[in-house]
């Protein structure tokens, strides 16, 4: 009889194409289609696990201990209590790391997503009970309500963390940290932090703590969405550790980020004296100069002309950095009213930067991205000659 199944390359091709579809109903039917289709999508459908409620999480756990080969596939376990189809109380995150930690063996991420401190009546005793996940090596709080005591030792607690992704953590209240002398402390690689703007202090309180942990000699990516607020404790950091950065990104905003302070109708003439104050004093307090072994830096402003945007491209001078990223942003429907990035062309050419292979930016407006790219390429002959421009709408 005939082989009737698929090469599995092909199968895994199919499914590898469609596991990243938000809904993942096409992934679940892939792995009803046979048996061959079902073990080729196992290790996608459960890929990340997601929990939302106390019945989901003893669901999880009752599955997993009467199917244990399913448990190696499991790399993300994600606890959100406060999905949209779920209000009630978060309590059973704190028994989560005694339930699971046993079971996921192979688990690699961590994310806490909406996780109310107050909700889910968590103690500083969480995080050290995190610690059970012992191949975590990322975690990610994304749009979490969580005082500084329970911020550090949640970070502190898992042993093999090397990502920390902190994503619109506010807290409610004040309150003093633990003693930071008993927290072991992280070994990060990579940075990725954004506090609200009404967590004013949440640069100033982590940064300067992660400088006296060993992140200062292991960190290797470094991404910031910076407020002027934010920038002094930034520079410090970037002074503490850039000569371990191998990759920067920075996100420049103005003011707190809201809308009436960048785009006021009332008073625009002193918010654009504003605007352009703040990023004058961001660079002022932030110097890249140390960072000396980059490979990509990412520059993020809604001017890539400002007094910020050109300070840092002229100080980029590491003899590794071969990608350099930059975003366009103009409403003009008029070509020649695009800003004119010839002012970066010496700055690009620079012999500090004979590595440089790509010069990657983004548009954002409602041009034609064909008229942009000419016109900046018009800017940028150097640049474009050695085929190292590319520009793309963002």
């Amino acid at each position: 009889m005939a082989n009737r199944h698929f090469p599995p390359e092909l199968v895994n091709k199919v499914v590898g194409h469609v596991c990243d579809q938000a809904d993942g109903a096409t992934l679940k039917a892939a792995s009803l289609v046979c048996l061959q289709w079902q073990a080729i999508s196992r290790p996608y459908v459960f890929h990340r696990v997601v929990v939302t409620t106390q019945t989901g999480l003893e669901s999880l756990e009752a599955f997993l201990q009467s199917n244990p080969d399913v448990t190696r596939h499991i790399r993300i376990l994600v606890a959100h209590p406060k999905s949209a189809q779920v209000l009630d109380s978060a309590a059973w995150v704190t028994d989560v790391p005694s339930l699971l930690a046993p079971l996921l063996v192979n688990l690699q991420a961590i994310e806490l997503i909406d996780l109310h401190e107050q909700d889910a009546n968590l103690g500083v005793d969480f995080g050290p009970k995190l610690a059970d996940f012992t191949t975590v090596h990322t975690l990610t709080l994304r749009a979490c309500f969580m005082d500084p005591p329970l911020l550090y030792t949640v970070i502190s607690a898992l042993p093999a963390l090397r990502s920390l992704v902190i994503a619109a953590v506010l807290t409610l209240h004040g309150g003093g940290g633990p003693n930071l002398q008993q927290l072991r402390g992280p070994r990060l690689e990579s940075l990725d932090m954004y506090f609200t703007p009404a967590y004013l202090d949440g640069m100033e309180s982590v940064l300067p703590w992660l400088a006296t942990t060993e992140t200062v000699q292991s960190i290797r990516s470094l991404r910031l969405i910076v407020r002027l607020h934010d920038s002094r404790a930034v520079g410090q950091f970037i002074e503490a550790v850039g000569g371990e950065l191998e990759e920067l990104d920075l996100e420049l905003e103005a003011f707190l980020g809201l809308p009436l302070e960048t785009a006021s109708e009332f008073l625009p003439r002193l918010a654009t004296k504003i605007y352009l104050t703040s990023f004058v004093a961001m660079k002022q307090n932030i110097s890249i100069v140390k960072c000396s072994r980059l490979r990509s830096f990412a520059l993020y402003d809604n001017d890539v002309l400002s007094v910020a945007a050109l300070g840092f491209i002229n100080e980029l001078n590491s003899p590794h950095l071969e990608t350099i990223s930059l975003t366009v942003t103009s409403e003009a429907d008029d070509p020649e009213q695009l800003p004119d990035l010839s002012m970066l062309a010496a700055p690009l050419a620079r012999e500090a930067l004979s590595a440089l292979k790509a010069v990657r930016i983004g548009y954002q407006g409602p041009l034609a991205i064909h008229i942009v790219r000419e016109r900046i390429q018009m800017a940028l002959p150097e640049v474009h000659f050695r085929g190292h421009l590319i520009v793309f709408r963002a």
